[in-house]
């Protein structure tokens, strides 16, 4: 093997620093660089990146705060109106149902009234009939003719006392 012959090792060597250092030169004056500045172009755009999010999640914070703010005089708000709404809600119905009262009081008081006069025929009538009968019955007891203002005083005093209980 002809690398490992002691003669030819002062030519290797000589060939293995040359090939080295021009390899080490040109790494250092070319490679490196190029290596450096896209290491440090990763660095400030990963700075720059950085940077960016600080600024926005304060810019989110900011947001949130103001979406909760916003959100919180929403619901006040929204709290505001409901309540209104069951006020005036509730006036309207305290309005409604004083008006169907009053119209319930005054179809009360007019049955009343239609209520009394058809009680006050009934009785008339009732009056007049139970005279008439009486009339016949005295007629027919006693065999002589009773007087009718006299039957009809008598039917209205007892029918009058009825009234009076049944009111």
């Amino acid at each position: 093997m002809p690398q490992l012959n002691p003669e030819s090792f002062v030519t290797q060597l000589f060939w293995l620093l040359l090939t080295f250092s021009t390899l080490y030169f040109l790494l250092k004056t070319r490679g490196l660089p190029k290596i450096k500045a896209v290491l440090e172009m990763r660095e400030k755009r990963v700075e720059n990146d950085l940077q960016q999010a600080r600024e926005l999640q304060k810019e989110a914070t900011i947001l949130k705060g103001m979406l909760e703010s916003n959100q919180t005089e929403a619901q006040q708000q929204i709290r505001r109106i409901m309540d209104d709404m069951k006020t005036d809600i509730a006036r309207t119905v305290v309005i409604r149902q004083n008006a169907l009262n009053a119209e319930i009081a005054a179809e009360t008081a007019a049955a009343e009234v239609r209520i009394k006069t058809a009680r006050d025929e009934a009785f008339a009538s009732i009056q007049e009939t139970v005279s008439v009968v009486a009339a016949e019955c005295f007629a027919k007891l006693s065999g002589g003719q009773a007087q009718q203002q006299s039957v009809r005083d008598s039917v209205r005093v007892v029918t009058n006392d009825y009234q009076k209980l049944a009111s």
